[in-house]
């Protein structure tokens, strides 16, 4: 099969590129390895600066709209923080990642159960296999296929980083510790070693969960730790458990091969600290999605739409100028550096007292407010 663009992951980096390009006429395909819907373990607090990114409404989507933030060092010296015009916004994975699909899959063909096997390279296009034996190429491919990406690997990417993880709970708790719980959202910041615990209000329970950033063993034992400490004896009445790993940010990497651009976790577009990558996959994948419609349609001038490109420090003509140099998927390489990784940067090491000086560094940021 011969395609214009696959889309390898159904996440919301690849549902993202796959909305963006379902307009543009192009044949794309997008390949995710599992059952769609399909669940994914994660806190699913998002910035309120996603909206920015969308031309749509997810207000069915979101669960709980919170303004404000508790934050505690080590179970103790419990502070709030009150955003009201930039609330946090949570929702459940499943529904959010899905729904990107759902927009894309009247022009995009989806593939569910296609776990990709290989890729390679060359100089007309690039060669996709699946698990079922079927090849598919494609001029351009775009990999959101998340933290331990095979195409990554496959293609010398984003090479090793330390990969921190997480250990997120789906709990149903008492009609009293709910409702006590909807008016905020928690952040327990070194209720275990270099890392932290949260719970996030949802529609009728709690989302809750425990990362380590450096040490990440024997986290099953410390969400048990956390869940005991957090809530009443005898409140949580059902429990759901997963694990999974976080490709935190850790320096300027590789993203982009000639016809290969990695987008959000697979590109390690993490933030170091708190673990937020659900924007930088949406706004990643937004990016990787106007290069490659740039480069297939083969036009001299690029013409990204801006909220792809907001934080690269150029203005148009800088940026067509830049975009000029290239002719292939490196575009995409220099305008991640230029923006979404500068700004990972900053944070990783504005960010490094939090795991240097933990005690100080709460004093400094939280206890004040």
């Amino acid at each position: 099969m011969v395609v214009d663009v696959v889309i390898i992951g159904a996440g919301p980096g690849g549902g993202m590129a796959a909305c963006w390009l379902a307009a543009s006429g192009l044949r794309v395909m997008l390949l995710e390895k599992r059952h769609l819907p399909r669940h994914k373990p994660c806190g699913g607090a998002l910035p309120a600066k996603i909206m920015d990114l969308l031309d749509w409404d997810i207000a069915p989507l979101i669960e709980a709209r919170i303004r404000s933030q508790k934050f505690l060092f080590n179970y103790e010296q419990p502070t709030f923080d009150d955003k009201p015009d930039a609330p946090m916004l949570l929702v459940s994975r499943s529904r959010f990642d899905y729904h990107f699909i759902e927009r894309a899959a009247r022009s995009v063909t989806v593939r569910d159960n296609f776990p990709v096997v290989s890729i390679e390279e060359n100089d007309t296009g690039v060669i996709v296999r699946g698990k079922n034996g079927e090849t598919i190429h494609a001029a351009y491919v775009i990999a959101a296929d998340g933290a331990t990406s095979p195409t990554a690997r496959a293609l010398g990417l984003a090479q090793a980083a330390p990969v921190g993880a997480a250990v997120d709970v789906e709990i149903e708790v008492t009609p009293e510790v709910l409702a006590e719980e909807q008016t905020h959202a928690t952040f327990n910041l070194y209720c275990l070693p270099d890392g932290y615990g949260w719970i996030f209000p949802k529609a009728g329970y709690l989302s809750c969960g425990v990362a380590a950033w450096r040490n990440p063993k024997g986290l099953p034992a410390q969400m048990q730790t956390f869940l005991e400490r957090s809530f009443p004896p005898g409140s949580i009445q059902a429990i759901k458990q997963y694990g999974h790993p976080v490709p935190l940010f850790a320096g300027h990497a590789a993203v982009a091969a000639r016809r290969v651009c990695l987008v959000g976790d697979a590109a390690r577009l993490v933030d170091p600290v708190l673990g937020e990558g659900i924007y930088y996959a949406v706004k990643s994948g937004l990016l990787a999605a106007e290069v490659v419609l740039h480069l297939l349609r083969g036009v001299s001038d690029f013409e990204p739409d801006w909220r792809a490109v907001d934080n690269c420090l150029l203005d148009r003509d800088q940026l067509r100028a830049q975009a000029a140099d290239y002719t292939d998927c490196t575009l995409y390489q220099t305008l991640i550096r230029r923006g979404i990784a500068r700004e990972l940067n900053i944070v990783r090491l504005l960010g490094q007292p939090f795991f240097d000086t933990p005690e100080r560094f709460y004093h400094d940021h939280f206890a004040a407010y």
